[in-house]
């Protein structure tokens, strides 16, 4: 089911486009970045207190960057956007057991890339508010390091290392809207989706990923030009069986109006 509405989503987008540009639409292309940071946290059941405990670690903060188009048409409107980068490194250092009976110490080091392509149609039934239907496909590449002052472990890694991916991707619903600040070339802006993804790692399914995204900022117009630098904080959440992946982190951009 959700593969059938990602398709219709992407055909109802060209489809839109298409017919948008026959008219003379509204398009605006531009840049954007993220500057976040991953928490992950995992509930497990902990034998000695008999209790369901939560484990946390979270990443140094990593970029993410991109261009992002938009399409508008009377009261219809679509948009695209692909964000790559991240370099999210989760670093476990200097765990010491040379006082155990195997003997050794590691430092172990995971970092994670992260490409995000967002697809969504919209339609504004008031000036200032619209809903939109979105697709999302979040690529993970993994790659993990560690090295020791034996070899016990490296003995099931090749060469310190391994290299994995995974794949995050299903339908998005969500509302968003602009609010001009009187007078002034300042624009609030806000949007909120519920994303209900499929979660795949190295070929083995690791079910729903469900949560929310939440983006709100500002956006300044030049007088002068067609141009907008916007500034915000972007939030979002998916959940698994027992895990909850968070994504946080201040957004950045800058779009022209063509």
């Amino acid at each position: 089911m959700k593969k059938i509405i990602s398709i219709l989503i992407v055909a109802i987008v060209l489809g839109i486009s298409s017919a948008a540009i026959a008219e003379g639409p509204s398009v605006t292309i531009g840049l954007k970045t993220w500057f976040a940071s991953w928490e992950e946290k995992v509930k497990f059941f902990d034998e000695y207190t008999g209790e369901t405990e939560t484990a946390s670690d979270k990443s140094d903060y990593g970029l993410m960057y991109g261009p992002v188009f938009n399409l508008r048409y009377e009261k219809f409107f679509g948009s695209l956007s692909y964000l790559i980068g991240g370099d999210f490194n989760f670093e476990l250092s200097d765990l010491d057991y040379s006082d155990s009976t195997i003997g050794y110490s590691w430092d172990y080091d995971e970092k994670y890339d992260r490409t995000d392509l967002d697809i969504a149609i919209g339609y504004y039934f008031h000036p200032n508010i619209s809903v939109f239907l979105g697709y999302k496909n979040v690529n993970i590449d993994l790659t993990a390091t560690i090295t020791e002052e034996e070899t016990i472990l490296l003995d099931l890694w090749k060469d310190g290392s391994i290299k994995e991916s995974g794949t995050i991707k299903g339908p998005a619903l969500g509302v968003s809207g602009n609010y001009p600040i009187g007078e002034t070339n300042w624009v609030l802006f806000g949007s909120l989706s519920y994303l209900s993804l499929d979660g795949e790692w190295e070929g083995e399914s690791l079910g729903d990923y469900t949560g929310p995204s939440i983006e709100i900022g500002g956006a300044y117009v030049l007088e002068t030009m067609p141009l907008s630098i916007t500034a915000g904080y972007k939030y979002q959440s998916l959940k698994a069986d027992e895990v909850e992946d968070i994504f946080s982190g201040l957004t950045f951009g800058v779009n022209y109006t063509l």
